[in-house]
């Protein structure tokens, strides 16, 4: 049952490689999408392009940015400097994601020690001005499901991005993080309008979220049906951590993308 999506990959769980290092390990593995996490503000900025491309030569698509989790409190500060900051970090990210061509920028809501006021009003604020900022590039808003916070469920999902009231504000499951919350990702494809891009890992409760895909609770077989009901046209990426991809990531991220590959349909390379 083949689904019309590509399999990706996230930078995430090379932190605190270096940019060569990381792509010295995804020449090794066959997906050829990647999605960034920047990891400080000077890779917010149109200008880390160039860098990126010197890295990543030809091999690669940018398909995706994650907003940048080590700079995230920023985009949900009221003091006025850090405010105003969160909001020079929009208008990188959208011009970065733009210069990259990248069709998605991936944000969360806020985590619990910002989930009150009057950090909720700053952050529907900033997440409406980072949907007009990537809007002006053609480039989509997904809001990710989190762990904790105010925003778990598909419903407090749909809560929250009517709150924000923005045309440029999609969706995207983070499979563990369902799990973490103690929910099914099932419902959250089901529940889910405009269900764009997914954060495929697995979850297992004696060891811990973002585990490789086959190797915890998630029912895959179940999630790809579910997928390919709906329609599903988006990036399904593969986004481990630092501890879970291994001594090995190389044949970590090998044996993830063979079974990814496999529940959704594809060959070995048609992630590429």
């Amino acid at each position: 049952m083949s689904l019309h999506i590509h399999l990706g990959v996230s930078t995430a769980h090379f932190f605190p490689r270096p940019l060569d290092e990381i792509f010295a390990i995804l020449r090794q593995q066959p997906l050829r999408c990647i999605e960034l996490m920047p990891q400080s503000p000077a890779e917010c900025q149109p200008g880390f392009a160039a860098e990126l491309r010197r890295a990543a030569g030809d091999d690669f698509a940018f398909s995706s940015i994650h907003f940048p989790l080590i700079l995230e409190p920023f985009l949900f500060n009221p003091y006025p400097s850090a405010r105003e900051f969160g909001r020079e970090l929009c208008r990188g990210l959208a011009q970065l994601a733009a210069a990259l061509e990248s069709s998605v920028v991936v944000v969360h809501s806020p985590p619990d020690r910002m989930s009150g006021p009057p950090f909720l009003q700053v952050a529907r604020e900033n997440t409406a001005y980072l949907c007009a900022q990537c809007g002006q590039h053609g480039v989509q808003i997904a809001l990710e499901n989190t762990a904790s916070g105010p925003v778990r469920s598909p419903e407090q999902m749909r809560q929250w991005a009517a709150s924000i009231g923005h045309a440029n504000l999609a969706f995207a499951l983070d499979t563990t993080h369902a799990h973490q919350a103690g929910l099914d990702p099932l419902d959250f494809i089901i529940g889910l309008p405009e269900l764009m891009h997914i954060h495929a890992s697995d979850y297992l409760c004696s060891k811990g979220p973002h585990q490789p895909p086959g190797t915890g609770e998630v029912n895959w077989s179940q999630l790809a049906q579910a997928l390919a009901q709906r329609d599903f046209q988006g990036h399904i990426v593969l986004e481990l951590s630092t501890e879970t991809i291994g001594e090995d990531p190389i044949q970590t991220l090998r044996e993830s993308a063979s079974f990814l590959a496999a529940v959704f349909g594809f060959s070995s390379n048609e992630g590429e």
